[in-house]
């Protein structure tokens, strides 16, 4: 856990470097400089070092939880894909929880940034919002499953951890130079809204 804020200015910080799943915590704002960046080890990931493959009631592989803002001008990668895959969910990723419960937080990205999945919880309503915004189209990516989550299907109550967007509180904004080329694969849900949250498309191109 980091009780304040957490600038990486030059140089790599990667999450991960074997096969044992690694929860981070920043209390306050992350923020990339440009000569820095985020990686995420290669090695699949496990909770006990002994499969490869683990779920801790929250996700799949590697966790960041932000308190603050985040802002990325250098180079930032959660996963390891080089390209989309909505039909599989991978291990050897990282993803970011936002969990302020009581104010708004910021997404600012003038950088490459590969999210594998967002997952946002900020309270029991739609009162306060993560705003994203890019600087340029194709520096956000949104690279984790669209699928594998059906709302009539009781057997697929744990899959909706490995969405690429899963809302289970407040409001997300999606902004300028924002793209998702999809929300959904194959008739599958690719995406979780709980009751009293809200997507909001601001500016952005999304595909749903």
């Amino acid at each position: 856990t980091v009780n304040g804020d957490f600038a990486i200015n030059r140089g790599t910080f990667q999450i991960g470097n074997n096969n044992y799943g690694r929860t981070i915590t920043v209390v306050g704002d992350l923020t990339v400089e440009s000569a820095g960046s985020i990686t995420t080890g290669t090695t699949n990931v496990s909770r006990d070092g002994s499969t490869h493959t683990f779920t801790n009631g929250t996700h799949n592989g590697h966790k960041l939880e932000l308190q603050g803002n985040f802002t990325n001008n250098g180079n930032v990668s959660f996963t390891n894909q080089a390209a989309e895959n909505y039909g599989t969910a991978y291990s050897n990723v990282t993803n970011v929880f936002f969990t302020n419960t009581t104010g708004d937080q910021n997404v600012t990205i003038n950088g490459p940034t590969k999210f594998y999945s967002i997952r946002v919880q900020k309270g029991s309503d739609q009162t306060h919002t993560l705003n994203i915004d890019a600087a340029a189209e194709g520096q956000f990516q949104l690279m984790g499953p669209r699928t594998g989550w059906n709302y009539g299907n009781s057997t697929h109550t744990s899959s909706q951890y490995f969405l690429a967007l899963a809302i289970e509180g407040g409001t997300v904004r999606l902004g300028s130079h924002i793209k998702i080329g999809a929300l959904m694969n194959d008739g599958n849900y690719g995406y979780k809204l709980d009751e009293g949250t809200c997507l909001w498309i601001d500016g952005a191109d999304v595909t749903v």
